[in-house]
């Protein structure tokens, strides 16, 4: 049997569907403030594409857009920084020239628009009680409720299959995401360590070792997370990583880092790759909480 016909039994019964982001009561539907915004950038990247349309005025119909979207996203979104600088290189390029801000403002609102736009591709179901995944290029606090996890400590495409063969010997249902912990180590070398299925339900199944598979339950843990579109490549983890360590420095008096990394992978082989989505989280703990204090809310 190919790898096709054995993902196919995979994913059998699971219906694909558009996913809303729900994120801190931010985004209710799909008329959410990040497709807003999106509309905005893509009505005026037309605008300013049609003939005749002189540069000066291109990067006039781009400023006025990005601050538009912006403002609709609102001063905390990551995606309204980006805007916001793109508008401030933009308005003062080398040379004053209008044809360089428009270069830059196109650029930028084009990539910014895709992340804004993203819906993911909804293959499995969550844990029961998991938080929604991360928007795009956004950065936020996440609490994930207790959970059981099959674990396999080989490398990721023998860990796959070890993993799958486990969950249809016990007839556990396949969820989304499948969780990859790294080694905590510098950030310029990511490392896998082990992968992981999780159980729909932390009933299912019970704790232990079944050959080179090991069933563990996680304890409740908060974690810094951020949404990344795209093939999980290493320039891809570790462009999130930095994009974590940068948020973790900005909030250090409030946030240490507790744990390795990990990805959270949501698609199969079956979704192409330029629309994929993980998400890219690092445990955190407050600063001052002790760990012996985290046990006993557990």
């Amino acid at each position: 049997m190919d790898i096709r016909c054995l993902f196919a039994f995979l994913l059998a019964g699971f219906t694909a569907l558009a996913l809303t982001w729900e994120v801190a009561g931010a985004e209710q539907a799909s008329g959410g403030v990040r497709i807003q915004a999106a509309e905005v950038l893509q009505r005026a990247l037309r605008e300013a594409s049609m003939p005749g349309v002189s540069p000066k005025k291109q990067r006039e119909i781009l400023v006025q857009a990005s601050k538009s979207a912006a403002a609709r996203l609102g001063p905390g979104a990551l995606a309204a920084q980006r805007l916001n600088s793109a508008v401030q290189q933009a308005e003062t390029p080398p040379g004053g020239s209008p044809e360089a801000g428009a270069t830059i403002l196109r650029r930028v609102l084009t990539e910014i628009e895709k992340d804004l736009s993203f819906r993911l591709l909804v293959e499995a179901k969550q844990p029961t009680g998991f938080p929604a995944p991360t928007p795009v290029g956004e950065v936020e606090v996440k609490t994930y409720p207790a959970y059981r996890k099959a674990r396999a400590e080989t490398s990721p495409n023998l860990a796959f299959w070890t993993l799958f063969s486990h969950i249809k010997k016990d007839d556990i249902a396949m969820t989304a995401p499948v969780e990859m912990v790294y080694t905590f180590g510098p950030i310029s070398q990511p490392k896998e360590q082990n992968m992981s299925f999780l159980y729909a339900e932390p009933g299912l199944g019970k704790p232990g070792k079944a050959g080179s598979v090991e069933v563990i339950d996680v304890p409740p843990m908060t974690l810094v997370s951020t949404g990344v579109r795209g093939a999980k490549t290493e320039p891809s983890v570790l462009g999130a990583r930095r994009r974590l360590e940068t948020w973790l420095k900005a909030n250090r008096a409030t946030w240490m880092t507790e744990g390795p990394m990990r990805t959270m992978s949501y698609n199969s082989p079956f979704v192409p790759r330029d629309q994929n989505y993980f998400e890219v989280q690092i445990p955190i703990r407050q600063v001052g909480q002790k760990v012996a204090d985290r046990t006993e809310q557990r």
